[in-house]
């Protein structure tokens, strides 16, 4: 956003008329009006509508996208940029086409880990990034683990929220999960029963439904 010019950035993916983002950016001509609503600078507190709120004392950063957050994720690496200390940072995208990757060298304070779908034929979507945390993923010793066996446990398909909101005051380890719904369940099952992460240090978050 640059005030200033009265400029903004957007990134869409675009997937035909099926959503209402993406129909409106294939239709869109230069010229037409737009209203957008957005956190207000100025207002002290939490101005809702984002998921991004890193706790006290963070030294560890996990973010995982497919295409639908990787314009998210990303604007979070380029806000950590811009600390004189950022945390370590290890981030997982899931795009589809190796042409989709972006070199981004200059975020040497984090291990970035492309997969194109493309080269992972008839895989579900969220199954290369959950394949890739199991094998990649390193969790500092600090990280907060549950003590809470009921917690760690598997969820039932059912049971299990599209959307979860961390919400730690003060915790050395951060994540943020966001892509396909049944991707997300998966990569929750995954840190909070078998890592025994705490959930409240997860933002889990299902960004939509395969085929829905």
């Amino acid at each position: 956003m640059r005030p200033a010019q009265g400029e903004l950035d957007i990134d869409f993916v675009r997937h035909g008329d099926n959503g209402p983002a993406s129909r409106w950016f294939n239709h869109a001509r230069a010229g037409d009006r737009l209203q957008l609503i957005a956190p207000n600078a100025a207002f002290g507190g939490h101005g809702g509508g984002f998921e991004w709120l890193p706790p006290d004392g963070v030294r560890q950063v996990l973010l995982v996208a497919d295409e639908t957050a990787t314009p998210a994720a990303l604007g979070i690496l380029e806000s950590l940029s811009s600390l004189a200390t950022p945390p370590q940072v290890q981030a997982f995208f899931e795009v589809p086409l190796r042409a989709d990757v972006q070199h981004l060298d200059s975020y040497t304070f984090a291990k970035i880990h492309w997969l194109a779908r493309e080269s992972l034929p008839q895989q579900p979507y969220g199954q290369a990034l959950l394949t890739a945390l199991q094998s990649r993923l390193v969790i500092s010793d600090d990280a907060p683990r549950s003590q809470d066996e009921a917690a760690q446990s598997v969820l039932r398909p059912e049971l299990e929220q599209m959307w979860e909101s961390a919400a730690p005051a003060h915790s050395a380890f951060y994540g943020c999960i966001a892509c396909e719904s049944s991707g997300v369940k998966a990569i929750r099952r995954y840190l909070i029963h078998t890592c025994g992460l705490q959930r409240e240090t997860l933002s889990l978050m299902a960004y939509w439904c395969h085929g829905r």
